[in-house]
């Protein structure tokens, strides 16, 4: 999920239990809800920082770490 629909299924929640909408009201009174908008947060620099210096969208899948290609399972 990106960043903008986190932020919107919050504001949608803090608006119904607001508005006291039942099902909105119910859940947010019986379970606990983490709105986590960003996990990979090294990737995500990254990628703002290279969107802002070239103008185009680059996109990747991991962190930007670098993994022994040795190392087994983190073993």
């Amino acid at each position: 999920m990106s960043s903008a629909a986190l932020l919107n299924l919050a504001n949608y929640l803090i608006y119904g239990y607001l508005h006291k909408q039942p099902d909105t009201t119910y859940l947010l009174q019986n379970r606990e809800i983490w709105i986590v908008p960003a996990i990979n947060l090294d990737s995500y620099a990254y990628v703002s920082d290279y969107i802002k210096t070239h103008n185009r969208t680059y996109l990747i899948t991991k962190n930007r770490h670098q993994n022994d290609p040795t190392d087994i399972c983190g073993e």
